[in-house]
């Protein structure tokens, strides 16, 4: 206790210098604690299932997530090994339920998922559920939002306008860190959504696949086992199979349509990167506080050393104060956690708790650790500093500013604005991308233009719905189609094409999204033979000077349009044909600039009238585009709260190591005055060292920058350039704000009367 008062009252001597160590540390340190904890989130998907560690999916080759339906019985029959086994696809559907429609996210199963899964029922259970195909499974909150307080059980319910069917069981939610999750289980007989493809007349149904091994068996030897079983879908099928652990599985996005829940990886690689040099810039910048508070204390350690005290009492000493400091500083962190830990819930989208990190082992240990070695290492070095020096010397305070000692933090703070102006490069250029890909020509209009979803049963009347929209005063142009720019749903490809994207549409597609037919003409209104517009990579990749005569994939070739982006700014624009078939997913309305909510209750009121029994919903295209690039948001958004925190560590620092330059040289400043220098050229003098610094640090930061970030730009087709000036600019920044940083305390010194300097010394 003694001891803690003792150190206590050697920090108060110094409170400012103590609250702006505590301080700049607490604030650096409570953002680390926010970005660890989200980190710490993610990692904590499917922690809660009691089998993970058996569980296993089922992977094909070339990053395939599915495999025949048959494969499921032919598994459990040949392969003791497994002690569960369960296909499942997963889609967002319609329930109907006495006319009104829910949307809810539909699984496609069997009664293996039940045991997989370990899904707790609430009443009803899993023994031979789906024996009757129109059985199925819903969650607690389901049966809550469509039915209320009535039981649930018994009640009829209609799938995607397709299947009536009975709810047999009520399950508990799944669990919000679930990479498999929905409203409602049915049975994979019903076929809700097929996804399948044909080869020589022979269709095969594919599925996702989750198995459940038997304990202490190993999954590679099952893996081996795996491709000779599951059936070949046609005789050119030469996919091979194997297991991958599903602990891993919100980690691995390398699948396609695997309908699970996965990790935004680059950004949680990228926060795992600015955690890291946070915390290294704020140990850093608490270092050389520390030092540069201990270095004002020379005559204190010389008096001290007087009266006999020893190495290790000094180093007790710096210690207690490092330990006691960074206490202090990690529990105002915490507190200052809680505070701006809604600021990152907002800009990442998902809920985290703060309290996850005290309930972590993997967090608390490593964390105590950490700290006891900062305090260390802060400790370590200002009382080497002030045991090698005789106490004569401490006293006279003659042990020397320019040598290694300074050299170690003058290297620190070029670290420090290092990191800074990398960090800043990053974020303009991340900043410039995402207005590009904002601000770009997509080859069509989205001013003013609305997707209204529309369900594929409603093909039968969506002529009449189109026809409906386009009297509304203020819809220019309505169209229907069947996949939209940036939603492709389907494509064909043979080695004569190639890869040509679909979407079909009617006569009023062209004009509804702005595209003019340059050669050719456009689809005929009720044109019942099978044609197509294609866009100019289509002709080019199809080899064609002319399109005349010419028909892809079964649709006579008459008109052909410039390319425009039907997919996002990821990927270079490809082969298109516009076909006329009268498939529906949905209805595209161009509207009239004005009073457009009331356009848009015009359209619900058509909508409802020709389609009562389906739900209405619609997005501005404006929006629909610039939601693909919310991940890329939020990686700006995170860069730039630690460019704020980078740069106030920075010039916190700064503080540190101009108060210690300018107390080594307070005599060749008194001595400069006194031979008539001027106000301007002591300032300079003091300055000049930093610009210096700054500049050694642009040259380590612009490479490391450039490398990152042109690497990064190379996810996009579409990319803004790396020019000179983002360079420049990062360091004009960061020089000018690490002069105003230091130009005050050298007013300071370049202000005071010399006399006062001299015997200061």
């Amino acid at each position: 206790m003694k001891l803690i008062k003792f150190f206590s009252r050697s920090l108060l001597k110094n409170k400012l210098f103590a609250s702006i160590t505590i301080g700049s540390f607490a604030v650096s340190l409570a953002v680390v604690l926010v970005l660890v904890a989200f980190i710490i989130s993610e990692y904590s998907y499917d922690a809660h299932l009691k089998n993970v560690d058996r569980m296993f999916r089922i992977e094909a080759s070339e990053n395939k997530a599915m495999i025949p339906e048959d494969s499921r019985d032919l598994l459990l029959e040949q392969l003791p090994e497994l002690e569960a086994v369960s296909n499942y696809l997963i889609n967002s559907e319609p329930l109907v339920y006495e006319g009104v429609n829910y949307n809810a996210r539909i699984i496609n199963s069997d009664e293996g998922l039940f045991s997989v899964l370990s899904i707790p029922f609430i009443s009803g259970n899993a023994r031979g559920i789906f024996n009757d195909k129109r059985n199925v499974v819903i969650t607690e909150s389901l049966a809550q939002r469509i039915f209320g307080n009535e039981n649930p059980l018994g009640k009829n319910l209609n799938i995607s306008h397709k299947e009536d069917v009975v709810v047999a069981a009520v399950i508990k939610d799944f669990p919000p860190k679930s990479t498999l999750f929905g409203d409602l289980i049915c049975s994979t007989s019903l076929k809700i959504r097929i996804s399948g493809s044909c080869f020589n007349d022979i269709c095969t149904d594919y599925y996702n696949t989750i198995v459940l091994l038997q304990p202490n068996v190993s999954h590679s030897s099952v893996s081996t086992k795996l491709t000779p079983i599951i059936p070949k879908a046609h005789e050119e099928d030469n996919n091979t199979y194997s297991l991958s652990t599903y602990r891993n599985v919100y980690f691995n996005t390398s699948l396609s349509h695997d309908s699970l829940v996965h990790a935004n990886i680059k950004l949680i690689k990228l926060l795992t990167w600015l955690t890291i040099i946070l915390l290294v810039m704020a140990v850093f910048n608490y270092t050389n506080l520390s030092v540069a508070n201990n270095a004002n204390r020379i005559k204190e350690f010389g008096v001290k050393k007087t009266l006999g005290a020893g190495k290790r009492n000094l180093f007790m000493q710096f210690a207690g104060e490092a330990t006691i400091t960074v206490i202090i500083a990690s529990v105002l962190a915490y507190f200052i956690a809680f505070l701006i830990q809604p600021v990152f819930v907002a800009l990442f989208g998902k809920p985290f708790l703060i309290n996850a990190l005290v309930q972590s082992s993997l967090f608390i240990f490593p964390g105590i650790i950490l700290l006891l070695i900062i305090a260390f290492i802060s400790s370590v070095y200002p009382a080497y500093v002030a045991t090698r020096f005789k106490a004569n010397d401490l006293l006279r305070k003659q042990i020397g500013g320019g040598g290694k000692d300074f050299s170690l933090r003058k290297s620190l703070n070029i670290l420090q604005f290092a990191a800074t102006i990398a960090i800043l490069i990053s974020l303009i250029v991340i900043t410039r991308q995402i207005n590009y890909t904002k601000t770009k020509d997509f080859g069509f209009s989205t001013e003013q233009l609305v997707r209204i979803p529309v369900h594929y049963k409603a093909a039968g009347k969506v002529d009449v719905l189109t026809d409906k929209l386009n009297t509304i005063p203020g819809v220019k142009s309505a169209c229907y189609s069947h996949g939209t720019p940036g939603g492709i749903y389907s494509y064909n490809q043979d080695g004569n094409f190639g890869k040509v994207s679909n979407i079909a549409g009617n006569y009023r597609f062209a004009e509804t999204f702005g595209l003019e037919v340059i050669e050719g003409r456009n689809f005929y209104p009720g044109e019942e033979a099978r044609v197509c517009l294609i866009n100019k990579t289509a002709m080019k990749q199809a080899g064609w000077e002319s399109f005349e005569g010419k028909s892809i994939f079964g649709s006579k070739v008459v008109g052909l349009i410039n390319d425009f982006h039907y997919e996002n700014l990821y990927n270079p624009i490809g082969a298109l044909m516009i076909v006329n078939e009268k498939d529906v997913s949905h209805v595209n309305a161009r509207l009239i600039p004005g009073d457009w909510p009331q356009t848009i209750a015009d359209i619900e009121k058509g909508f409802k009238e020709v389609l009562p029994d389906y739900g209405f919903s619609f997005q501005f295209y404006d929006d629909y585009f610039n939601a693909m690039y919310q991940q890329e948001e939020k990686r700006a958004a995170s860069i730039r709260i630690v460019a704020l925190i980078a740069i106030l560590i920075s010039c916190i620092g700064l503080i540190g190591l101009v108060e210690f330059s300018t107390k080594q040289r307070t005599k060749e400043i008194g001595i400069r005055k006194v031979n008539g220098a001027r106000i301007w050229e002591v300032l300079m003098l003091l300055n000049r060292d930093f610009v210096k610094w700054v500049a050694m640090a642009f040259i380590i930061a612009s490479p490391v920058a450039f490398y990152a970030m042109n690497k990064w730009l190379g996810n996009f087709a579409y990319k803004t350039n790396l020019n000179w000036w983002i360079f420049a600019l990062a360091g004009m920044l960061v020089l000018g704000i690490a002069l105003l940083t230091v130009s005050w305390q050298s007013w300071r010194a370049a202000t005071r009367n010399p006399v006062e300097a001299l015997r200061y010394e």
